[in-house]
């Protein structure tokens, strides 16, 4: 119902409207004004137009043919006329270029040919420019609908395509938030429950040999437990309060390492860390990855390792270099595909590095390497 008259309602109505008053006329003349005839015909074009509207070439040809009828009959056509320029309509909302273009040129020489057969010689001038002016106005006005009508639908279509892909980007984006608190507190809690593991096992050894060393290392386990509650609290402000999760404080970087390493130093691991370059050059998102990385690849060496780690980080010119290696387990058994490195993997990958995972000689080797400066991103 938005363009009336470009419907099949519209369209039913014009010729409604064109029948009933072509009815009232005769009703009301005191001449008898229509013959019965002109009457039928009318209402076959008005049944045409009213039933079939979806048909626009088979309407326009019965409406043609019935005033083509009713003008070989020798009686004035005049609404059996307007019939056929509402059927020009109808064709035109349906069809342009040349189909339109060539109905457009028959509908005028038929009706103007049936006018030549009653009207005097003299008025013929003006009836012509009055039938062109009917034609061209029925096709126009058809062509004109016609677009917007098709205009309309494309914006729509377009509105729909940008609704669907506006949920398709939030769905997207809820997935991608979804996988980073995941990692997130895969990395942190499995670090901090590590922690724990290692200082209660410390503290169970030493309780009898060494209570001192034991009361530290529950403490420590007692803070790493601190920590983990505080982490999970913070990652459900974040689900909870959605845009407030920057006011829980900065984010670690490389400057973290060393409480991380102490840690695990003070619960008896060993850890040696070389390091090189500097590390206020790392952007925050570069920083914060390297520190993940370092903790998902200190905890690995503590569940599935054995021996002194090695840790080396560099600050190259263009790159971050994390390399870690410490002796497989006595059973050998590698943790090669686990979560922690299936999220270490995607970490260093957001931020266009590589990930290596080197495996012989009893050693188990990762090597990270992180872009300074990301494809695309803007220097700081």
């Amino acid at each position: 119902m938005r363009f009336f008259v470009g419907s099949r309602v519209g369209i039913a109505a014009c010729a409604l409207v064109i029948l009933g008053v072509a009815v009232f006329s005769t009703v009301t003349d005191p001449h008898g004004g229509m013959s019965p005839t002109l009457l039928a015909v009318m209402v076959v074009q008005a049944a045409a137009l009213v039933v079939r509207p979806t048909a626009p070439v088979p309407v326009w040809i019965i409406c043609l043919a019935g005033y083509i009828a009713v003008g070989v009959a020798g009686e004035w056509a005049g609404g059996a006329a307007a019939m056929c320029q509402v059927a020009l309509l109808n064709l035109a909302l349906a069809r342009g270029g040349r189909p339109l273009a060539v109905a457009a040129v028959i509908t005028f020489l038929v009706v103007y040919a049936v006018v030549l057969s009653y009207e005097p010689p003299g008025s013929l001038p003006g009836i012509g420019f009055t039938m062109i002016a009917w034609t061209i106005g029925a096709a126009g006005f058809g062509v004109a609908l016609r677009a917007r009508r098709d205009q309309v639908a494309a914006a729509e279509d377009r509105a729909r395509w940008a609704v669907e892909t506006r949920e398709a980007e939030a769905q997207r984006r809820v997935a991608e938030e979804r996988l980073r608190i995941a990692r997130d507190l895969h990395d942190v809690l499995g670090h901090h429950v590590a922690v724990i593991r290692l200082h209660t096992g410390l503290a169970r050894r030493s309780v009898r040999t060494d209570p001192d060393r034991a009361e530290t290392a529950l403490r420590e386990a007692e803070s790493a437990g601190q920590a983990v509650l505080r982490e999970m609290a913070g990652m459900l402000q974040v689900l909870r309060e959605p845009g407030q999760g920057d006011t829980a404080g900065p984010a670690p970087g490389l400057a973290d390492l060393d409480p991380l390493v102490a840690t695990l130093r003070s619960g008896g691991m060993d850890v040696t860390v070389e390091r090189d370059g500097d590390p206020g050059r790392v952007p925050d998102l570069v920083g914060l990855t390297a520190y993940r990385v370092v903790q998902e690849l200190l905890t690995n060496a503590r569940r599935h390792g054995s021996g002194p780690v090695t840790l080396a980080v560099r600050v190259t010119g263009d790159a971050v270099v994390i390399r870690s290696s410490n002796p497989a387990s006595v059973d050998g058994r590698l943790a090669t595909s686990g979560h922690g490195l299936i999220g270490m993997r995607e970490r260093v990958r957001a931020t266009g590095g590589h990930l290596e995972i080197l495996e012989g000689d009893g050693t188990f080797t990762v090597c990270a390497t992180l872009p300074l400066q990301p494809e695309g991103a803007t220097p700081r």
